[in-house]
């Protein structure tokens, strides 16, 4: 709309124009000054000036909308908006806020009202009350929170949002005061009241309350079982074919993890060609080297070593305790001074309360014929009812790609239990679960390579690599547990 800006002279008495004055976009109409020559009047337009504060206009419609603009005399406008505020925009929850409302002039400058001439009411959020001054009452949040309240005055209405501030973490309706926090319950039981969330209630039936899995960082709706440690055993020998094992650890904790190379105590069960010393190296993913060991007892913290209860039983043997960040690993044994013989390394999850996990966890060497083939023991950890889904795989022809000349060309997977029993078995992986193991994100890129996927209930399991028709060479043993 334009604007007419209208100049008058003050008077002391009361005068009446009946002529219309006329401009290119407005009439005035039947004016008459007030007593105080502080006001015209008109049918349609009231132009008014304060006795004090300066100079101001003020317009009125036939639907009066009345504003007072600072800095004119008798200028007519228009109201485009009406806008919604709260003070203070971020407000502890169950505390109160003021809501403010002010008009937007059509030149973007704005008028404020008082609160207790707009209406007010509640759209969306942890709001309790809004008074008619436009104090608004908010309720106890889960997490911080937005609330929306809705302002009207006269012919204009507006929304305005602000937060409700999470500032306890236990005081969420019937999840209140249980020591847990409120945002953890509500994630996985969803809103109060739910009795599985109660911090003694065991919902996945794994052996570990709810307030266990919350301060361990696992989730209470799955059991907490996982994947402890891989030890495979097979012929160490010299140059590109000695052990080397790979872990993962993911999340975004760092993880105690325990590496062990295993071989003279091997001569207890039966192993006459033992490795007589092993040495056992660390590395991180860029290949650097992390750190080394031959003999544990030399380790600086052989004493934490011997703590954990899986010190080695040899004191040739070797072993290395570290808290790992979050990344992947390659442990490497091999003999001293090039020595060979059947070894073993092992890779332990020491911190089951850090929620970091070892993802999958792999190993690679030569796999010879007979007692010499590739032999992987795996234990999956918990007491839940449940079984976490194990994806155990056989690589070998695919790692000519990466610059191994002798791999195995075609590697067979047995998957066995604690008590030697087949459980399952695989030659080329297409043969059996395709669909699911492709499901899985697993597929091996060679047809002749094999895979088994397992729900494994907590237990030691053992995996053998051998080759078809005792055919030799590198080959890679791993297990993925997929329900992380």
């Amino acid at each position: 709309m334009k604007r007419l800006l209208l100049t008058f002279c003050l008077v002391t008495s009361v005068a009446s124009i009946s002529a219309a004055r006329s401009s290119a976009n407005y009439s005035i109409i039947a004016e008459s000054f007030d007593s105080g020559a502080v006001s015209i009047s008109s049918a349609n337009f009231t132009i008014k000036t304060p006795t004090i504060g300066g100079i101001a206009g003020t317009v009125s419609g036939p639907s009066p909308v009345i504003v007072n603009k600072s800095g004119y005399a008798g200028q007519i406008f228009d109201v485009i908006a009406l806008s919604i505020s709260a003070n203070p925009s971020n407000v502890n929850e169950a505390n109160p806020t003021q809501l403010f409302a002010s008009q937007v002039i059509e030149d973007a400058t704005t008028l404020a009202l008082n609160p207790s001439s707009v209406s007010w009411s509640i759209v969306s959020g942890p709001i309790v009350s809004i008074s008619n001054a436009g104090v608004a009452t908010t309720t106890n949040v889960f997490q911080n929170t937005s609330a929306t309240a809705s302002g009207t005055f006269q012919n204009q209405s507006a929304t305005g949002t602000f937060t409700v501030v999470n500032s306890s973490t236990d005081d969420f309706k019937e999840y209140a005061g249980d020591g847990i926090d409120d945002a953890w319950q509500v994630q996985f039981f969803g809103q109060p009241p739910n009795a599985k969330a109660g911090p003694n209630a065991d919902s996945d039936g794994d052996g570990a309350t709810n307030s266990e899995e919350f301060q361990a960082g696992t989730d209470p709706t799955f059991p907490n079982v996982r994947l402890l440690n891989i030890a495979t055993r097979m012929r160490v020998l010299a140059g590109s074919r000695v052990l080397i094992a790979g872990f993962i650890v993911t999340g975004q904790q760092a993880k105690k993890v325990l590496v062990r190379g295993i071989g003279p105590s091997l001569t207890a069960f039966g192993i006459q060609d033992a490795l007589a010393n092993p040495i056992l190296e660390l590395h991180t993913a860029d290949g650097s080297l992390l750190t080394s060991n031959d003999d544990w007892k030399d380790a600086p913290n052989a004493v934490a070593v011997m703590g954990t209860g899986l010190a080695p039983g040899n004191d040739l043997e070797s072993a290395i305790l570290q808290t790992l960040a979050p990344g992947a690993y390659t442990a490497i044994l091999r003999g001293i001074n090039d020595g060979i013989g059947i070894g073993i390394v092992e890779s332990y999850d020491l911190d089951q309360s850090v929620p970091s996990k070892l993802a999958n966890i792999s190993t690679r060497g030569f796999v010879d014929i007979d007692d010499n083939v590739m032999i992987g023991g795996l234990i999956v950890n918990g007491t839940g009812t449940s079984s976490p889904t194990v994806v155990v795989r056989a690589i070998g022809p695919s790692l000519i790609a990466f610059g191994i000349q002798d791999a195995l060309l075609d590697p067979l997977l047995e998957l066995h239990d604690g008590n030697g029993g087949l459980i399952a078995q695989n030659d080329n992986w297409k043969t059996l679960q395709e669909a699911q193991i492709q499901a899985a994100g697993l597929a091996p890129t060679d047809n002749r390579e094999s895979a088994i996927l397992k729900a494994l209930a907590p237990g030691n399991y053992t995996a053998i690599v051998r080759g078809a028709d005792n055919t030799v060479g590198v080959a890679i043993v791993e297990a993925f547990n997929i329900a992380q």
